[in-house]
């Protein structure tokens, strides 16, 4: 994946954790206290992309994090219980052995990640934009309520929306893996002069279809 497109990504999960800070900041605070004319001009536009990508990384860590437990029963329901445990060395044989697949698998990864962090981010959205107007909108208490409820609710469907896309995309991504894995020339072809790193992973050749590690202890 180029340094553009890991940018763009990390930009995009960190605009989007910036909006529920900010609700966040409004709802506790009010907003009174800042002159929204001073975002028309370009000069800040440098830092506030600086903070989004920060905030970017940040939270593309705590998504990982949470939903670390889902992504790998989905990992062990693809591949398998002991390749799911080797999946770091599997997918690096997988890249380093194919450029092409390599870019097929960058590019699901990437809507993936975007996809995991906005399950977060959303989910957050509903509550700080449901806050936002709780506490700082002026109108009617029937009014604000049913703002604050659709809101909520609004930002509750875009969460579960990302989480199901999230979970389809890396259904689809180890999928994947398997197939460019099983696709792959088998090292065990060449000669046996040729020794390979027990880290290398080989196939299975029980014939169940799930990739397994070249020396695993079980």
């Amino acid at each position: 994946m180029t340094t553009t497109n890991v940018f763009a990504e990390l930009l995009i999960i960190g605009i989007e954790t910036m909006a529920w800070i900010a609700l966040l900041i409004f709802s506790l605070w009010g907003y009174g206290w800042i002159d929204f004319a001073i975002f028309n001009n370009l000069v800040i536009a440098i830092p506030l992309a600086a903070a989004a990508y920060a905030l970017g990384i940040m939270m593309d860590r705590v998504s990982d994090g949470l939903l670390a437990k889902a992504d790998h029963t989905i990992r062990k329901n693809v591949l398998g219980e002991r390749a799911a445990k080797s999946f770091s060395q599997l997918r690096s044989y997988v890249l380093a052995k194919s450029p092409y697949l390599s870019t097929d698998l960058d590019y699901l990864r990437s809507r993936l990640r975007i996809m995991r962090s906005s399950t977060i981010n959303f989910g957050f959205l509903a509550l700080t934009s449901a806050a936002f107007i709780l506490t700082r909108v002026e109108t009617a208490a029937h009014t604000k309520y049913w703002a604050a409820t659709t809101a909520f609710f609004t930002g509750m469907l875009l969460c579960s929306l990302s989480y199901y896309a999230w979970s389809i995309s890396s259904l689809t991504y180890y999928l994947r893996l398997q197939t460019a894995f099983a696709l792959l020339p088998d090292d065990d072809a060449k000669s046996n002069k040729e020794e390979k790193p027990a880290s290398t992973p080989t196939r299975n050749r029980s014939g169940n279809g799930h990739p397994e590690e070249n020396g695993a202890s079980g």
